[in-house]
């Protein structure tokens, strides 16, 4: 099990990007912090290792008003030799 922080930036954006002031894609904040869950598991057989992890995201706020989405989800699998 692992628990933690996930912090994102946005830098170097383009004038037009920064001053819009209206609509689905006003930018709203540049730098955000959320959290971070997340699990996985550790299989030996014979000649291969699996592991396999599953990692859910939840940003604490959304950097552009109501295009960012506040969850992601994602599944890592490694197969070593």
């Amino acid at each position: 099990m692992e628990v933690g922080i996930s912090f994102d930036h946005l830098s170097n954006l383009s004038e037009p990007a920064t001053e819009i002031t209206a609509g689905a894609g006003e930018l709203i904040r540049r730098t955000n912090a959320g959290v971070v869950l997340g699990g996985g598991v550790d299989v030996k057989i014979p000649f291969v290792r699996l592991s396999g992890e599953l990692r859910y995201t939840h940003a604490g706020s959304a950097d552009f008003q109501a295009v960012s989405k506040l969850n992601q989800a994602e599944v890592l699998l490694g197969i070593h030799f």
